[in-house]
């Protein structure tokens, strides 16, 4: 996954007039574009819910500077977080270590360290995810779920931290045989509606609810279609999208329940396996096809709406930042479809 890599910075200024470049008929392109404004057009500010950044980085004078209007607490390293010892795994994306250091954490401090930073510094609304996978980190201290001590040499390990004086490897072995992690709870507990509820409730006592200038947005957990790459020490087996979607059903009714004036996205899901999934157990549906019927029924049977928005990652690639965003294209510019293969994924499904 690359959720923690990607740049997450989209900045747009609206402007009060529509301004459409041409080129005159017949002159070179090499001529300098002639600029037309028409002003009979109907222009409009864009939607301030559209962009925003992730939170690598807690740069309150960036965010006042551009006023972003929106910041993410996501990633692969949101997925284990357990806000109560403020701390998370990271997965195959570092070794897959665990906890913070810290002797004494602050429950949620972290998370709400960002949120109070960009508030202040740009009245930032908070898109904050809510574990869903079955396991969060255990504690603050450093672990990891492959010392070399317990499961031998690896391909790789770590070269900074060593907890408790252990070696932490990758989960590879020398041989490239993948290793099972034969005791999740050495640093995991269970995940449980509950405990998150704890956090929301939490975070409602020290921000207020959405409609009180609270948390507005809630993602349920971050690609769950690589769980089994990422998070392949507690989930080396990938969950098929019923389960996922269960899962998915369980923590947004319970958001609801706990500020109903909150919304929430889901799957968060990525290109392209996570938003094909399995389709022959999906009704001969995609993934994301699948996960809109299911949570219409949910509505439907227990006439409560758990899902606002859908929610899907895109890699489109790219070596620069420029080319990154030139593919996002793929999106809906027929040609560029076509280019990056995504024409027969690219649907629409529709959504009470």
């Amino acid at each position: 996954m690359r959720s923690n890599s990607i740049r997450g910075l989209w900045y747009f200024v609206a402007a009060t007039l529509l301004l459409e470049f041409s080129l005159t008929p017949g002159v070179s392109a090499q001529t300098t574009p002639i600029l037309t404004v028409d002003a009979a057009e109907n222009p409009h500010p864009i939607n301030s819910d559209i962009y925003g950044l992730a939170n690598y980085g807690l740069d309150a004078n960036f965010a006042k500077e551009i006023q972003v209007p929106n910041i993410r607490w996501g990633g692969d390293a949101t997925t284990r977080y357990n806000w109560q010892v403020d701390s998370s795994n990271a997965g195959f994306d570092w070794y897959f270590m665990g906890g913070n250091g810290e002797a004494t954490p602050t429950p949620s401090g972290s998370a709400d360290t960002m949120i109070t930073t960009y508030k202040a510094a740009s009245n930032a609304r908070t898109l904050l995810t809510i574990p869903i996978i079955p396991w969060v980190n255990k504690s603050a201290s450093w672990s990891c779920s492959f010392p070399v001590s317990v499961y031998g040499p690896q391909q790789s390990t770590n070269p900074y931290v060593f907890p408790n004086g252990q070696t932490c490897g990758n989960s590879i072995a020398t041989n490239g045989t993948q290793l099972l992690d034969t005791n999740i709870y050495a640093n995991h507990i269970d995940n449980t509606v509950a405990l998150q509820q704890g956090w929301v409730q939490h975070l409602i006592s020290t921000f207020g609810t959405a409609a009180n200038g609270g948390v507005p947005y809630y993602q349920l957990d971050n690609e769950p279609g690589g769980w089994s790459n990422t998070h392949r020490d507690v989930a080396p087996v990938q969950p098929d999208y019923n389960t996922i979607i269960s899962l998915g059903q369980q923590y947004a009714a319970m958001i609801k329940q706990t500020d109903p004036t909150a919304k929430v996205f889901g799957p968060v899901d990525f290109t392209l396996g996570g938003w094909i999934g399995t389709p022959s157990e999906q009704d001969n549906l995609y993934a994301g096809q699948y996960y809109l019927q299911q949570m219409s029924l949910y509505e439907q049977t227990n006439h409560q709406r758990i899902l606002d928005y859908f929610d899907e990652h895109y890699y489109g690639g790219g070596s620069t930042d420029a080319a990154e965003l030139e593919s996002t294209r793929a999106l809906w510019d027929p040609p560029s479809i076509q280019e990056a293969g995504l024409n027969n994924t690219i649907s629409t499904a529709p959504c009470s």
